[in-house]
């Protein structure tokens, strides 16, 4: 689960009980619902949500992979969810990835997600990573 605030607005982000779906809504400082939605997925671990310009930005962690949902318009109508999946950035692998503890956050145009790679960090094994993505239209 996760939240984000920004103007007069608040979003939401529950990753369904059956792993299938993270759901996601959006209400103003009133409690007015103003949009939900959700991303179909596969045996989803974690997620996290951010704004970046006129996009919310879901990040949804599986097993070997990410999954970068953004849905446009937080500043007027939200719109349909479009999705890019992912198993490297930049040539650098994933894995091992447990999906577990993901993060993002957005500012000037970037995107900043990071994971770990195991359920259960330990001594001498690869933590887990980042990447900082620019963000595009």
């Amino acid at each position: 689960s996760s939240l984000v605030a920004w103007q007069d607005r608040a979003a939401a982000l529950v990753e369904a009980a059956n792993k299938k779906t993270a759901n996601y809504t959006v209400k103003d400082s009133k409690g007015a619902l103003l949009a939900a939605g959700s991303v179909p997925t596969t045996e989803l671990r974690s997620g996290d949500l951010t704004v970046a310009g006129d996009y919310l930005v879901l990040l949804l962690g599986h097993l070997g992979r990410l999954t970068i949902a953004r849905i446009p318009g937080v500043i007027g109508n939200l719109g349909s969810p479009e999705t890019s999946s992912f198993t490297n950035f930049g040539g650098t692998p994933l894995e091992p990835l447990a999906g577990y503890r993901v993060a993002a956050a957005a500012a000037r145009g970037l995107l900043l997600v990071t994971w770990l790679s195991h359920d259960d960090p330990q001594a001498g094994v690869n933590v887990g990573g980042w990447a900082l993505l620019r963000c595009g239209s």
